[in-house]
């Protein structure tokens, strides 16, 4: 291994931690001198496979990195091996380890969204400020896609003038949120923070200001409630858009595996699921803008599933995140144009449109001490916050000064 390469230890084992960004630093170690030397999941069964994905990989790219698994994860924080640690884990166990991790002075990418709760993202926040605001990198990905960066230095350019309206977009057919464990309050924080922590994160970036009204409508309107139908699709014979198989644990035994956090066949008619399917969101800037968010996760499938419009006062910008196009209109409209922001990394990734190649890139950087985190434990305490105040105006009806 080459002198001063950076260990990395993943708490949290399942697909974003392992698969996803693990994979990716394994297939990138030559080029960024970083391995995944540690694991921690307090789950066996994704311990385990995460252990074999990740040796696979590293027997793939070369990697000879001992891969260590721990007991715990103030364990692997407390390892002078390990030199920055990746929170992967469901974000109502974000907190524990990134305030634990503050505390020891260890450098940590904490996934979004920030936490699951107010007084959890509040933990987090209050401990980062007296740590003197360093130390730790969030995972906002869209920050990290071609397409939204270049949307964003066209804005900061002036070509469509200055922000004055924002529309973010997003009908997609993802049911997958009422078959896993985002499907409950307590586990996600509802839908508009496990989903729409990103869009909130996207609106305060472009509006460059802080929210200050927020209201919200939403609910559940087209994976209601029913009764008659069976707790999980492996037990399931109805005809149905949204069974969910095969997968691994489809075919074992329901004893096997009830786990609510490692379920991921749960019906979407299910009553216990308490999350919304879909909301419309008002956001008010301290600088004037006003931005909405667009939500339903139960959409049909189509080609333009996220779109952002930014309406400025010389003009409009138009970004469809599936084609990474940008419609682009400015002077007044007197002018229009197409960029195509794809980049060499936007259909090689099924994860996010190739941004968590750039962002293990900025990682590298991070733990290498080449840089500060681009996004950082403020940004997402008031994305998560404002999804909380959402959530909360949707079931109250009423609008909240944040």
């Amino acid at each position: 291994m080459k002198t001063g390469t950076k260990r990395i230890g993943i708490i949290g084992a399942g697909g974003r931690g392992v698969k996803n960004l693990g994979t990716k630093i394994v297939e990138k170690s030559g080029i960024y001198n970083m391995v995944v030397a540690g694991l921690y999941d307090k789950y066996k069964v994704q311990l385990d496979a995460a252990e074999s994905h990740l040796l696979a990989q590293n027997e793939k790219y070369g990697v000879k990195e001992p891969l260590r698994k721990y007991r715990s994860y103030k364990e692997m924080i407390d390892d002078r091996e390990i030199d920055l640690v990746m929170v992967t884990t469901p974000q109502f166990f974000h907190m524990p380890p990134v305030v634990y991790g503050l505390e020891k002075k260890k450098r940590i990418y904490c996934d979004k969204p920030l936490a699951h709760n107010l007084s959890h993202i509040q933990k987090m926040y209050d401990t980062w400020k007296a740590k003197k605001g360093k130390g730790v990198m969030i995972g906002f990905t869209r920050r990290y896609e071609n397409a939204w960066r270049r949307a964003k230095e066209i804005v900061d350019q002036g070509l469509i003038g200055e922000p004055r309206m924002l529309l973010l977009r997003c009908a997609i057919f993802h049911p997958s949120y009422f078959q896993t464990w985002f499907r409950k309050t307590k586990y996600s924080g509802g839908i508009l923070n496990e989903k729409s922590a990103h869009h909130f994160d996207v609106l305060n970036w472009f509006a460059e200001s802080r929210a200050t009204w927020i209201s919200a409508m939403g609910g559940r309107t087209t994976l209601v409630a029913k009764e008659g139908y069976p707790a999980r699709c492996q037990e399931c014979t109805l005809a149905c858009n949204y069974r969910r198989g095969p997968h691994p644990g489809f075919n074992a035994k329901k004893s096997e595996n009830t786990n609510p956090i490692l379920i991921k066949d749960a019906c979407v008619y299910s009553p216990e699921n308490d999350i919304m399917d879909h909301a419309v969101v008002n956001v008010e800037y301290e600088n004037g803008i006003k931005a909405q968010l667009f939500l339903n996760i139960a959409a049909s499938r189509t080609s333009d599933g996220e779109t952002l419009e930014v309406v400025g006062t010389d003009g409009r910008l138009r970004l469809d995140r599936h084609s990474a196009e940008l419609d682009v209109v400015y002077n007044n409209g007197q002018e229009t144009m197409i960029v195509d922001a794809k980049d060499e990394n936007h259909f090689k990734s099924a994860s996010h449109h190739g941004a968590d190649y750039r962002l293990v890139s900025d990682l590298a950087e991070f733990v290498h001490g080449r840089m500060e985190p681009g996004v950082t434990v403020e940004e997402g305490y008031l994305a998560t916050r404002m999804s909380m105040f959402a959530t909360r105006s949707a079931k109250s009806h009423k609008m909240y000064k944040l």
